[in-house]
């Protein structure tokens, strides 16, 4: 009951602000189509299973339209997710690993930089000893 509640209220203000600021879609279904494929599904398969039209189910996918609740509801349970699964974006291990690889490289980018900075400082520091000491 409250999901249904708080999913009208999401859905109304998604309506509402599509309008009010003439976005093709404020809260589309990110995962939709990713989650479609998954499942094997056709555009017009899932259309078929949820009742509406394969065109109706690609302005979904384009984010150009956006559901009923229950419209949401029936499209979860033919694709055997939850609702929010729909909405929220999933990580992929692959993104994840990306992610991580990129900021591991950052990581050795500075501190490779930092020891090149301090040891040429050390050098430096050296040879103007080695400089002051011999012109004593």
């Amino acid at each position: 009951m409250a999901v249904n509640v708080l999913f009208n209220l999401y859905s109304f203000f998604a309506v509402y602000f599509s309008a009010m600021y003439k976005y093709e879609a404020v809260f589309p279904l990110k995962n939709l189509k990713e989650y479609r494929k998954k499942s094997g599904l056709t555009q017009a398969q899932l259309a078929e299973k949820v009742k509406v039209t394969s065109n109706y189910i690609g302005m979904l996918e384009m984010g150009r339209n956006f559901p009923a609740t229950d419209l949401i509801e029936r499209i979860a349970k033919a694709l055997n997710i939850e609702m929010y699964e729909l909405f929220v974006e999933s990580q992929s291990p692959t993104k994840e690993l990306e992610k991580l690889r990129h900021d591991i490289m950052i990581e050795i980018k500075k501190t490779i930089t930092e020891t090149v900075i301090e040891s040429v400082r050390e050098a430096f520091e050296e040879n103007l000893k080695h400089c002051s000491t011999k012109s004593k």
